[in-house]
């Protein structure tokens, strides 16, 4: 397990380039257990083999999509998008990503 645990810091290190955007993508994924604990509780099922392997691939999702995510906010600053995120700076709207293109990833057409 602990290799494992480092060989994906590892992979994502050299993704991200950065030890803050992977520090940013792994604290993430606990966030999923606020969900799976209140939904096993509210059904009021046990923590199983089952949910284990859930919660692992939940894991996985959540941190694939905030890969995703980081690399489309690099992708534009480096455009010359402002870093707060707006298009034009006396509207407060957050700028969303392109919502014609759903969250792919990158090897995909």
């Amino acid at each position: 397990m602990p290799v494992m645990a480092f060989l994906m810091m590892l992979f994502l290190m050299l993704q991200l380039q950065s030890f803050s955007k992977l520090a940013l993508v792994v604290l993430t994924a606990p966030l999923g257990l606020i969900g799976v604990s209140l939904f096993l509780l509210v059904f009021n099922q046990p923590f199983g083999f089952v949910s284990l392997l859930g919660v692992i691939a939940l894991a996985g999702m959540i941190m694939r999509n905030s890969v995703i995510l980081v690399d489309q906010i690099d992708q534009d600053i480096a455009a010359g998008h402002s870093r707060l995120g707006c298009r034009d700076r006396r509207h407060g709207a957050p700028r969303a990503a392109d919502p014609a293109r759903p969250p792919a990833p990158p090897s995909s057409p």
